[in-house]
This record gives structure tokens, sequence and C-alpha cells, in this order.
């Protein structure tokens, strides 16, 4: 019987791909649209494991190789083009963005890429779009594992359980339970859930949701379900409140809450399962509801745009002025949709029907001289590009040479630290004029910051400013570390005040890292500081970290906002103020540390703050 293709499917992926996309550009609206990348897997599950069970069912075997050949070409090709080409215009628009392409590229090749990610100790929440234009592939690898191994685990399961496809949906069942069991265990409120997020293991239960509803609901068989028009309504009637509760599920479960790690990707899940049943069977309305021209298009090009979204949102983002402008949204999604168009023509729909003998009967045919002056030259140009653009991919540097700077001043910069420490200045020594010009201080204002005991302590903002905050507070006490986190904050401090204990003032800059735990600063944190400071004066930076590359600068400067109407002796100072709208001028290439320029508004911001 020849296999019914589900227009309304195609309205699921519509559905799943704009909650994504939307996602990634208007993510405190589109909360938990996430979740889309659930309804891919649930549906991917069904669609597969009914596929396998058809060919089962008619053969009485599996033709493994063929079934992983087809998905290979189905996703592979489209797949390539896309890193390809965007390696292509990283290089010569956005090089500091092929930084570890070739890990990308091996790790979404062999279909690893989400355990890779977690090896590197990425996060899906810190970085949703710079730096990170393939970090959507995980979702991919997943699915690739899905499709390598699942063929023959179900050949497994029907001899085992000869054909009972109860017992076996039995069995997925509790595989799927422990699998979202043990998501709901590694949960930590307050710790980057990417590990969760990314693993094959804790997303695996909506996979086999719709691994599972196929082995007793397949789409050959649903007809033989006899509906009364009382059932059709009622069911109907569910179909809308399903989609309905989905559809709020994309605002309402954030990506980070507890309750989504703990029942609300696994109700979502289930009720996308619930949807998919009530698409297939053909006497019910939903499958109608969402077939239409507009769902028929974007459906069959969804796995090119999702494949396109986040790389074409990244360059959007950081060549287009004001990305979340409506008409700077609108060309991204215009890109997305002619580049998804393109390789959908080009390379997708080609190179999925191709097979050895249409490639040599292609070279081989002589019905047109013509041809031969056409098809050899365009081989060869698409040839010199792959190959150029692969030679790209293997030999991106892990850094820049930008970064790789940053990274040597770093350590230099602490190298001196711990000798100029051991170094005082006369006390009442005038400042160098040129040093007030600088800075643009005052004598007055240098001669009080310079009259107070002070420790500047902190991270590699401290470490790589401190030739310009030494030349403001000659006589402070510097601790720069590259890489500190929150959680080792109190010990600086209490290791600060005890070897110092002359110290009357606290200059702190801590926040731009997480823990390893993958928490940001906290209130609790701040706190114990502020405490352990015992009355002396406490000034802490906030920071100002570029948003398309990490999601923390407002939680962490809130907390400091919060903490400074607690305590008397805790001041804010406002880096990000100084500098928010001028990180291009004020930041380096990493879009974190201050470059030379950004250096002196760092040392300034300080010592304006310190000498009110």
């Amino acid at each position: 019987m020849k296999k019914r293709y589900i227009t309304g499917f195609d309205g699921l992926r519509t559905i799943g791909l704009l909650a994504v996309i939307f996602y990634h550009i208007y993510p405190s609206i589109f909360r938990g649209g996430y979740l889309g990348v659930a309804l891919f897997f649930v549906l991917s599950g069904y669609l597969i494991t009914d596929l396998l069970l058809r060919e089962y069912e008619a053969n009485g075997r599996i033709a493994v190789k063929a079934f992983l050949l087809r998905r290979f070409k189905r996703l592979y090709p489209n797949m390539i083009a896309v890193m390809l080409l965007s390696t292509v215009y990283m290089y010569f628009f956005q090089k500091n963005l092929l930084n570890g392409m070739r890990n990308v590229f091996l790790s979404s090749i062999f279909s690893v890429n989400n355990w890779w990610q977690i090896a590197k100790g990425g996060s899906y929440f810190a970085k949703l779009l710079a730096e990170a234009p393939f970090e959507h592939f995980y979702s991919l690898s997943i699915e690739g594992q899905f499709y390598l191994f699942w063929p023959l685990i179900i050949i497994v399961l029907m001899r085992i359980f000869r054909k009972n496809r109860t017992a076996i949906f039995n069995v997925l069942d509790i595989i799927l339970l422990l699998s979202f069991v043990e998501m709901s265990l590694l949960y930590k409120a307050h710790v980057d859930p990417t590990r969760i997020y990314y693993g094959t293991d804790t997303r695996l239960f909506s996979i086999l949701m719709g691994a599972a509803l196929a082995f007793i609901y397949p789409s050959d068989q649903v007809e033989k379900i006899k509906l009364s028009l009382r059932d059709r309504q009622l069911f109907n009637g569910m179909a809308i409140v399903t989609l309905v509760v989905l559809i709020i599920c994309f605002f309402a479960l954030p990506d980070q809450e507890w309750f989504t790690y703990r029942g609300g990707m696994w109700l979502f899940s289930f009720l996308s399962c619930v949807l998919i049943a009530l698409i297939v069977h053909p006497k019910l309305a939903a499958n109608n509801w969402l077939s239409n021209p507009v769902t028929a298009y974007l459906g069959t090009r969804s796995y090119g745009m999702y494949l396109w979204q986040i790389p074409v949102l990244t360059f959007a983002e950081l060549k287009l002025p004001n990305p979340e402008s409506l008409p700077s949204v609108l060309i991204a999604l215009a890109l997305v949709v002619i580049l998804t168009e393109i390789t959908y023509r080009l390379v997708e729909v080609p190179l999925r029907r191709i097979t050895w003998r249409k490639v040599k009967d292609f070279y081989q045919e002589r019905r047109h001289v013509w041809s031969s002056f056409v098809k050899w030259p365009v081989t060869l140009l698409v040839s010199v590009v792959v190959a150029g653009a692969l030679f790209l991919v293997f030999t991106a540097p892990d850094k820049t040479a930008a970064q790789n700077k940053i990274t040597d001043q770093l350590k230099q910069n602490q190298a001196k630290m711990k000798k100029q420490n051991q170094v005082q200045q006369a006390p009442g020594t005038p400042a160098d004029p040129a040093i007030l010009n600088k800075y643009g201080i005052s004598q007055e204002e240098y001669d009080i910051v310079n009259q107070k005991k002070v420790a500047i302590l902190g991270d590699s903002m401290i470490a790589m400013t401190y030739d310009d905050l030494h030349e403001v507070f000659p006589n402070a006490f510097f601790d720069g570390a590259i890489g500190r986190k929150p959680q080792h904050t109190l010990e600086m401090v209490k290791e600060a005040v005890t070897n110092h204990p002359e110290l009357d003032t606290l200059v702190i800059g801590i926040g731009i890292n997480r823990d390893e735990n993958g928490g940001t600063l906290t209130a609790d944190q701040i706190d114990q500081v502020t405490q352990a400071a015992g009355g002396r004066q406490v000034y802490w930076i906030n920071i100002n970290l570029e948003k398309s590359q990490y999601y923390w600068t407002n939680d962490v400067n809130q907390v400091l906002s919060q903490a400074d109407q607690k305590y008397d002796n805790l001041h804010i100072i406002d880096w990000y103020g100084a500098s928010h709208d001028k990180e291009s001028q004020l930041l380096s290439e990493d879009m974190t540390h201050p470059n030379d320029q950004g250096a002196i508004a760092y040392t300034k911001t300080i010592a304006d703050a310190i000498s009110k």
C-alpha cells in the first residue's frame, strides 16, 4: 500500500519552526519557543518508526543500509552546504566566528555535536546567537544517533516480543519514563541546564513518545478505527484545545525554570503526541486545519530553514543596526527564506534523488554539444568552492589572533601585578599631569582616591585593565585572576583583608563569569562578601557583556542593584552605564574585555565613583 502523505504534519513543522526562530529573535517574548525542537523530536519519532514498521511488516525485514543512505541523502547535503557557505561568508566578513569551525564540522558530520558541545562546556542559554552560529546542530546529532540505532533496535524488539506491539509500547514507555526521570533528577536550580538540554539520554523521551505511538497507532491502520459523529466532534474539540495549549507553552515555559525540566517538557511532548494522533486520523478535521499552501511551503522547507536560521540571525545581528527592530528582523527572515530556497532547489532536492547511475549518465550524455561546455566548467567551479570552503574549515583557528593577543596580555598583566604589589609610591606624590589628562580626572580626585587604602580585586576585567588602573591607583593592592568565578569572591576578599588589614576600600570586579555549576553572581554571594568586608567600603563594578553572546548581564546587574539598596557600605560602579551603546568603541574583539580606549574609560569610571 502506498504511504499516505499527511499534509497536516507540514503544519506542525511550520509551527515548530516558527517557534524556534522567534525564540532566537525575541527570547523574552517567545520564552518557550525552544520547545519547537521537542515537537520535531516527537514527530520524527513517529514518522521514522511508522516507516520502519511498515517496511518490516511488508518484507519481514528492514533494509538498514538503504534506510541510512536515504537519511544521509536527506539530511547531510543541506547541512554540509549550510556550514560550507557560512564558512566562506565568515572568512570574508566575520573571521572571529570561524573559531573552532573544524570541531563544529566534524562533530556534526559524525552526529556527536551535542556531546561535543557538552564536553567543551558550551551553553545553549548563554550564547543564543553570536559566536555560536551552529549550536542548534545539537538537535541534528540527537536525531542522527536515533536514526543510526533505531532500525536495529526495532528489529530486536520485534523478534524478542514476536511482533507484539502492545508489549513493545509498554517497554518504550518505561524507557522514556526513565529518560524523563533522569532529566528531572539532573536539573538543579540556578544551574545552567545545557547538559540536560543537549543530552541524548535526557531528550530521548520526546522521540520515544512518537515512536511508541507508531507501534499502537500506525498511519496505515487508523482508518479501521470507526468514529461516530459525536466522537469526531469530541476529538476535533480536543485537537483545538491541544493546539492552543501547545502554543501557550511557546510563550509560557521559560527555558531554565524547574517546571520545564520536571514536567513541562514531558507534558509538551505528550500533548504533541496527542495532536499527532488526531492529525493522522483521516476522519478528523485537524489534518485539514493545518493544511494550506503556506504550511505546505514552509513545512517542506522547514529543515533548510532550521539550518539557516541561526547562522543568518547571527550574521545579521552583528551587521544590521538595531537587530531587534522590525526592519532588521524582516531582512533577516527574508534572507533565511531566500537561502533556504536556493539550497532546497540546488542541493537538498537534487541530491536527495541522486544515484551513482544518474551521475554517470549525466556526464556521459552527449545529445547536446553545448552541454559539455557548461557542465564541466560548472562542476569545476563547484568543486573549487567546496574544496576552498573545506580548506577554511580545517584550517580555522581555535582562537583569532586578536583573542590570542588578549590572552597573552592577561597573563602578562597578572605577572606584573605580583611584582608591582611590592612597590609603593611615596604618600602625597603628585600625579603626572599627563595621567590626569589621559583619564580626565583632577588632582583633587587623584589625591582623594590615593589617600584611601584600596584593594582592587576581581577577574580578568581587572587583569586586562591593570596598566591603566595602576597609573591612577599606584599604591593599591591588586588581585585580578583570569576566569575567577563568583563562587571564589568570598575567599578572595577574606584573603585580601586578612593579609592587608589596613585596607579601608575594596573595589570588586566579579560577574562576567559563571560558577562551575553554571550559576551567575547571586544575592547570597554578595551578602557574604559585604559582611566579610567588615565595615569597609565596597565598590562593586557591574558588567556589560555583549547581549547577543551572553544572557546574564541584566541578571547580574539587577542583583547588584538590589544589594546596593540593602547595605550602606556597598556602592555600585556603573560600568554598564559608561559603556552601554559604546561596545564597538570600548570593547575588544571578544566583546567582553575593554580595549585600550575602554581601559581608560573603565579606570575613569572607577576613579570617579570612589572620589565622590
